[in-house]
This record gives structure tokens, C-alpha cells and sequence, in this order.
């Protein structure tokens, strides 16, 4: 049976040489010459085998049977036995060689388990290095075909985006045209309703002189009526009285009617004088914002299609 030990004349493990020494050494304090400890048949006579010195039982000889107890825990053995007798240091030395056999038995096994462990292992690595290497591959395959996929995007999405460039550019123009013209209209509406204030003021003023003038003239009128209604009764009564002149009376009254007409005719024309500008102007211009309005309104329906329109206002030629 392989007991892991060295062949006998082979030098020993560097563990059991080192326990040999520490024996040695232990053995040789109480001598003033340094001597070794000779094994079994290597005893020469007249030599001094050191055991006088190992069964002293002096303080010396305790701290040996001490270390050598240390080292038998070390290594799992069993400790020394003083009372058991013999050369401790072959005791220690056998026990040792014993739990190092067992050692290199234990570790014999765990090398074979280790070793099978291994090849699994590496029979399981180069399955999943395979898998790996399939998993690669199909990997690549459809990299390639994301990378054909995402080209193709790519060419879709710079279509799109030469698209949106036509269209923002055409949407652009119309934006400033559609600016313009409702700059242009809204200079027209300030325009026409600075016209329309001051056309207002103007007959406002007007109105208020013209009604003064009418004022005075009915005043006057009412004056003059209220003269010629005592002369009318002067000459009623002296109609009565003078039956002959009759007819002279009546022209007198008719020519004053006459009159009383042509004043009102005239203060009626005279209120029409002052009324402002005609209506010609005014239609003129509310035709021309209709025509602005209509142009809005085309141009908003060609540049948003899609979106609904308000209800078209009444023009502006017939709102007044």
C-alpha cells in the first residue's frame, strides 16, 4: 500500500525534516557538545544517544515534550505521552508520517474528483462555446438585416425631410404673403375708420351748424308765419270789410306761401350740402376690403385644407 512516505535511505519531506530538527534540537539543549539523537541500529558505542537527557525531568525536558505536543496539533495528530516512555521524538516522527499519509490520500482523491470536475466543465464550455458561437452568428444575421432595415429608414426619413423642407418652404411664402396682406388690410381698416371719425366729426360739426341754421330759419319761419298769420287775419278782416279787394288778398297770401316753401326748400338743401362724403366713397372702399377679405380667405383655405373655415361675414358693403 502507497503510504506517501519516502523509500527508506531517501531523503525525508521538507515537513518531517524540519519536525526531525525541531527534535534534534530539543534533544541536544542539555548537552554542552551538540549530538544527534541516532535512530534504531545507527547507535556506535561509547555515544551518547541523548535519552539520560529526555527522561530528566527537568523544566528543559517539559518545553520539549511541549513544542513537540505543538507540532503533533499542527498537523491533527496525537499529542506526545509522557508516561507511555521511549524516545518521544520517533513517536512524534511516526505519528506524523501516519496524518501526512492520510493527507496524500485525501488529496489523491480530491486531485481525481477535481480533475473529472474538471473535464465536465470543459466538456460543458465547449458546448456553450458552440451555442455561443451559433448564438453569434445569427446574432450577426440580424445585425445585417437591422443595418439593411435601418438604411432603408434612413433613406425614408431623408425623403421625408427634403418633403418637409418643400413644404415649410411653400408654407413660409404663404406665411409672409398671408402677413402682408393682412398688414395691407389692416392699414385699409385704420385708414377707413380714420375716415369714417373724421367723415363723423365732419358731420357731426355739419349736422350741428346745419341745425343751427335750420333752428334759426324755423324761427324765422315761425316769426314770419306768425306775421303773416296777423296779416292773413288783418286781411281776413278786411276782407270782410273790403269785399272787393278780395282777390288782391288772396295773391298776397299765395305769394307769401310761395315763400314760406322756398325757405324750407332752401334749408332742406342746405342740410343736404352739408352731409358729408357720398355714399359712392363709402361703398368704394368697402368693396375694396371685401376683395382683401376674399384673398384672406382663399389663401388660408389653400394653406390648411383640413381645417374649417368660419362662416363668411356679410360684406362689408352691406353691413352699414
Amino acid at each position: 500500500m502507497d503510504t506517501g512516505l519516502p523509500p527508506l535511505g531517501e531523503p525525508s519531506p521538507p515537513i518531517l525534516q524540519a519536525a526531525e530538527i525541531s527534535g534534534l534540537q530539543i534533544a541536544t539543549t542539555e548537552t554542552s557538545t551538540p549530538t544527534a539523537v541516532a535512530k534504531d541500529g545507527d547507535r556506535r558505542p561509547g555515544q551518547d544517544d541523548g535519552s539520560e537527557v529526555l527522561s530528566r525531568p527537568t523544566p528543559r525536558r517539559q518545553l520539549a515534550v511541549h513544542d513537540l505536543n505543538r507540532i503533533c496539533s499542527a498537523f491533527s495528530a496525537a499529542p506526545v505521552d509522557e508516561s507511555a516512555g521511549g524516545d518521544p521524538v520517533d513517536a512524534v516522527i511516526g505519528r506524523l508520517r501516519e496524518r501526512i499519509a492520510k493527507i496524500t490520500m485525501g488529496e489523491s482523491r480530491t486531485r481525481v474528483a477535481a480533475l473529472a470536475s474538471w473535464e465536465r466543465a470543459e466538456r460543458d464550455l465547449l458546448k456553450e462555446r458552440r451555442l455561443a458561437e451559433e448564438a453569434r452568428a445569427d446574432s450577426e444575421r440580424e445585425r445585417r438585416r437591422w443595418s439593411e432595415q435601418r438604411d432603408e429608414l434612413l433613406r425614408e426619413v431623408a425623403r421625408r425631410d427634403e418633403s418637409v423642407r418643400i413644404v415649410s418652404s411653400n408654407l413660409s411664402s404663404a406665411e409672409d404673403e398671408i402677413r402682408r396682406l393682412f398688414s395691407e388690410k389692416t392699414r385699409l381698416e385704420a385708414q377707413v375708420e380714420y375716415m369714417e371719425r373724421r367723415c363723423q366729426a365732419e358731420n357731426d360739426s355739419q349736422k350741428a351748424s346745419v341745425q343751427v341754421t335750420i333752428d334759426r330759419m324755423e324761427n324765422e319761419a315761425k316769426i314770419r308765419e306768425a306775421h303773416l298769420q296777423d296779416k292773413i287775419d288783418h286781411l281776413q278782416r278786411e276782407r270782410q270789410q273790403h269785399v272787393l279787394e278780395g282777390l288782391e288778398y288772396r295773391k298776397a297770401i299765395k305769394r307769401l306761401q310761395m315763400d314760406l316753401y322756398d325757405a324750407q326748400r332752401r334749408a332742406a338743401l342746405q342740410a343736404q350740402i352739408f352731409q358729408g362724403p357720398s355714399d359712392a366713397e363709402q361703398a368704394s372702399n368697402a368693396r375694396e376690403l371685401d376683395n382683401l377679405d376674399r384673398q384672406i380667405a382663399d389663401l388660408t383655405a389653400e394653406l390648411y385644407p383640413n381645417r374649417k373655415t368660419a362662416t363668411a361675414t356679410a360684406p362689408r358693403s352691406k353691413r352699414r
